[in-house]
């Protein structure tokens, strides 16, 4: 065969390949999947001292395939993309308590993505960022990209004991799936 003839061959067979992965990417569907839990907070009496913060500890899961659409395409996800994460306090049972110091975690087996949170005053309604300063965002992504339940937690200190709170966890992302 002709080298000319063989180098056209191939580049045809480039072109043809290259344009079936393009014209697949085109049924590519995109969509938002978002996600929230709520950690019911417990400091227990006694828990506090002049020498000691009281302490506190709670875990939840989500189930990514809690949203239809997920479940719907779940075997075709190509990509999962954070586009926010924030926490809100929902319910305090004691005015005038504070977080002194905590760490919220999402993870499984795998993945770990961890916030310090310092001194957050529990006020029903206050928000608060769980950003991307360290690149927890990139693990959440591959937290959703197991496509199985993962934990959500929150350990830490408050400035008093004796009282509840409810803190609710957002985790807000596009979702891109190949049905073909």
């Amino acid at each position: 065969m002709n080298p000319r003839t063989l180098l056209f061959a191939l580049l045809a067979v480039a072109f043809v390949i290259g344009g079936c992965n393009k014209i697949k990417s085109l049924a590519d569907v995109s969509f938002d999947a978002d996600f929230d839990v709520e950690l019911d907070v417990v400091v227990p009496p006694g828990s506090h001292s002049p020498e000691m913060s009281a302490t506190f500890a709670s875990t939840t899961t989500i189930d990514p395939l809690s949203d239809s659409t997920v479940e719907k395409y779940i075997a075709k996800i190509k990509r999962w993309e954070i586009t926010g994460m924030s926490g809100k306090i929902v319910r305090v049972s004691k005015a005038g308590t504070s977080i002194q110091n905590a760490e919220m975690q999402v993870y499984t087996d795998n993945f770990n993505a961890a916030w310090n949170l310092p001194d957050i005053p529990l006020v029903q309604g206050r928000t608060f960022p769980l950003d991307n300063g360290g690149g927890q965002w990139f693990a959440v992504e591959n937290i959703l990209g197991e496509k199985k339940v993962f934990t959500v937690a929150a350990e830490g200190a408050t400035d008093d004991d004796d009282f509840s709170f409810t803190i609710r966890i957002y985790v807000k992302c596009k979702v891109t799936a190949n049905p073909l």
